[in-house]
């Protein structure tokens, strides 16, 4: 009797054991093993006690809860991990050295001619447009391109250029550019070439290309300054008087000369500055009427002339492109309505560097600077009028 109560019952001994038993195995199953034990593929560089190559890029393991309220099957244990979520530290960077275009290099860049946009083009990295000045830098587009002046963000920097509508309907086998595009005759093939633009842009460029080609050039007569600007007379006080008094002061909005020379030079474009009719007849350019239409893929003129052409450079011009301003301030001509380049209709709306905004000069240097002064101004004293406080009952009391 004594002897059997001495030795413990199986049935106590079996309870000792599990207890131990549920006691371990929990513990174990939180070590790593847990994860391949649970059906995850092992990575090849799994952490061990010496460290691994993965140890420098996980940043944090996250082991997430299971929201499943599906039972697991009776030989799986109810702790293993359903999934793990890694996260990698990203990698230290540096910044990146901005490329930096001076005065200098801008002016000795080559066919620019100190234009920044073009300049610009030639750095690493940048592609630019084929139909207009925008440009995009590598792995964005030309609509995620901040362009900014003096720290101010400028929505729409970019000329458009205007094609002249024909441009799809032309036969495929001639060369086509804009001017904006051209650079010089190496960009041609053999034959002739058409110009379409008699403005300043489109003498030029029939000027040159006289030179290597048979050159036509359609459009109206757009005038022209009666003397060489680089002449001696020039120099000495004729440009000044063009230039200062006759483009600065006298064709203006507030003079009758200017209100009736407005209209055409917003539609039609000044005059020849440089180049002068003689000089083209003299190089050989054959002015033709405007052209009218496109027949067998080669373009009509207005006198149902049909020119054989393997070249065309369109010096059409440009819109300035005002389709991301949805507001009502546009004439019937597609216009905006401005007084000096403030829309009173649109309070705090100004417009700066359009075409006679308020001179024949506004698109030059000094024109410019000084429409820009009087809006600087106009949005000053907006600025202090809206700081005052309103009168109130006590005070008019």
């Amino acid at each position: 009797m004594d002897s059997h109560l001495r030795r413990p019952p199986l049935v106590v001994l079996g309870l000792l054991i599990c207890t131990a038993l549920l006691w371990i195995v929990p513990a174990q199953a939180t070590s790593g093993a847990a994860v391949a034990d649970s059906g995850l593929p092992a990575h090849p560089h799994a952490p061990n006690d010496s460290g691994s190559p993965i140890d420098s890029l996980v940043d944090s393991v996250r082991f997430a809860p299971d929201s499943s309220d599906i039972p697991p099957p009776p030989d799986t244990v109810r702790y293993l991990l359903p999934r793990v979520e890694v996260r990698a530290s990203e990698p230290p960077r540096e910044d990146p050295r901005p490329d930096v275009m001076t005065r200098d290099q801008l002016r000795r860049t080559a066919a620019t001619a100190d234009d920044v946009f073009r300049a610009v083009q030639t750095l690493p990295g940048v592609a630019g447009s084929d139909f207009a000045a925008s440009f995009l830098v590598r792995g964005g587009g030309s609509d995620e391109t901040l362009v900014r002046f003096d720290g101010f963000d400028l929505l729409e920097p970019y000329h458009i250029p205007y094609w002249g509508g024909a441009v799809s309907v032309l036969s495929p086998d001639i060369v086509q550019l804009h001017s904006f595009d051209y650079r010089n005759t190496s960009q041609l093939k053999a034959g002739a070439v058409l110009v379409v633009g008699a403005g300043n842009s489109g003498a030029e460029i029939a000027l040159e290309t006289s030179r290597t080609h048979k050159t036509w050039m359609a459009g109206r007569d757009v005038g022209h300054v009666p003397f060489h600007i680089d002449g001696f007379l020039a120099r000495l006080f004729l440009l000044r008087v063009v230039l200062r008094l006759l483009f600065h002061r006298i064709l203006t909005v507030a003079t009758p000369l200017g209100r009736a020379a407005r209209p055409k030079v917003l539609h039609v474009g000044g005059p020849l500055v440089r180049t002068k009719p003689r000089d083209l007849a003299a190089a050989g350019v054959e002015r033709v009427a405007r052209v009218a239409g496109v027949r067998r893929g080669l373009p009509v003129l207005e006198d149902g002339r049909v020119l054989d052409v393997k070249n065309i450079v369109w010096c059409t011009g440009f819109h300035p492109g005002f389709s991301w301003l949805d507001l009502p301030v546009f004439g019937p001509n597609g216009d905006p309505q401005h007084e000096r380049g403030v829309v009173a209709s649109q309070p705090g709306l100004y417009f700066v560097g359009l075409h006679f905004l308020y001179a024949f000069s506004s698109t030059m240097i000094h024109g410019v600077g000084r429409d820009a002064e009087r809006i600087a101004n106009h949005t000053a004293a907006r600025a202090r009028s809206s700081e005052q406080p309103m009168p109130t009952a006590a005070n008019a009391a």
